[in-house]
């Protein structure tokens, strides 16, 4: 397969997946030479199938990324819409306000701007759609898109910051079972 020739693992029923024959005149290997064959054995196995694995995951992740980006642009052009033909009737919270600075601080904030600002916006958000008491019969529109924008961005930003912590996670995991393992080499001290 392929995570086997990858990682360089022999190929099943290639003949050299079992004991290795000991050509004439070559010593034979000790129990403990014997025993980390078996141990490099198995840690290919591992990284073959943990690499299969993956590959599955990272197909799923990447086609659900790709889906959101399409729902996230898909309501960006329909908060545009909503703003340009709803945005001047009157609501008692300044939702407008809240959805342009929504539309508009992933354009004009720095990276770093944005992750600060996603959470204090999104709080912002929550409160004036809990404070509101008429724009929902004022303004429709404008409110249930309010209240879908913030559900999707909230979703987003969650999302976001457990896929951050299960990497994390994954990486001391792969490191803490040895496939992370780093030997010496010219990058390194000496």
């Amino acid at each position: 397969s392929l995570s086997s020739a990858l990682i360089g693992m022999p190929i099943a029923g290639g003949g050299d997946a079992a004991e290795p024959e000991v050509e004439p005149g070559q010593a034979q290997p000790t129990p403990a030479e014997q025993n980390a064959a078996r141990v490099q054995r198995t840690r290919r196995v591992m990284a073959a199938s943990l690499l299969a694995l993956s590959c599955t995951v990272l197909v799923v992740i990447v086609l659900s990324v790709i889906a959101v980006l399409i729902a996230g642009l898909v309501i960006w052009i329909e908060g545009w819409v909503v703003l340009g033909e709803y945005g001047e009737r009157p609501c008692d919270e300044p939702l407008k306000l809240w959805i342009m600075m929504m539309l508009l601080y992933t354009l004009v904030l720095p990276s770093w701007g944005q992750k600060a600002a996603a959470p204090i916006l999104l709080l912002a958000g929550v409160w004036f759609l809990s404070n509101s008491k008429t724009c929902h019969d004022t303004n429709p529109h404008l409110y249930s898109y309010a209240v879908m924008l913030c559900i999707f961005r909230a979703g987003c930003w969650i999302a976001s910051q457990a896929l951050s912590c299960c990497l994390i996670t994954l990486v001391f995991w792969l490191r803490r079972n040895g496939m992370l393992d780093v030997e010496p080499g010219p990058w390194s001290a000496a």
